[in-house]
């Protein structure tokens, strides 16, 4: 029987803890404004909320897609030309993707593109060290596990043979 912190559904609850987690932060640690400030931002504020949602769902996918296909299909076969590019696309598309965002829900005159770069270039990089790590971190502790499995099998095995052996032995000085 596995343990409660290996079902599927623990670990789905605690992923989706640790997102809200991460992306709540800015608005924790946000600094509180009075009435007055809120009511004048009030009709602006849903709409950046939304954004940030959407940009961060996008984050998220890049997560799942590093850590499930793209480390899988590229690094364990050794295709690391094909990794790198795969990887270059999905920050080229989460660049657009975020601009398009940014375009469609803000004034263009405070836009700045090298200054939204540089941001997703360094949340990129965030989101692909967590996956990468988090990918290998589980494949090491499931190789780990399945030798230890092996271990206790074969000691298992050992054991029955040993006992095999010495019964008839016993049987006969009695």
């Amino acid at each position: 029987m596995a343990a409660w912190y290996s079902k599927k559904w623990v670990t789905v609850l605690l992923h989706a803890a640790a997102w809200l987690l991460l992306f709540s932060l800015p608005f924790l640690l946000r600094p509180s404004m009075n009435n007055a400030q809120q009511t004048a931002e009030e009709p602006h504020s849903a709409t950046i909320i939304l954004r940030y949602i959407l940009n961060d769902i996008m984050y998220i996918g890049f997560f799942y897609l590093n850590a499930g296909l793209l480390i899988p299909k590229f690094i364990y076969r050794r295709k690391y030309k094909e990794y790198t590019l795969a990887i270059v696309v999905s920050f080229l598309l989460l660049l657009f993707f975020g601009w398009l965002l940014i375009y469609g829900t803000m004034d263009q005159r405070g836009f700045n593109l090298s200054g939204h770069i540089l941001f997703n270039f360094f949340f990129f990089l965030f989101f692909f060290a967590g996956s990468t790590a988090y990918k290998l971190t589980m494949d090491r502790a499931r190789a780990d596990r399945i030798a230890r499995e092996k271990q206790t099998e074969n000691l298992k095995t050992e054991l029955s043979l040993l006992r095999s052996q010495a019964s008839p032995h016993f049987m006969l000085m009695c």
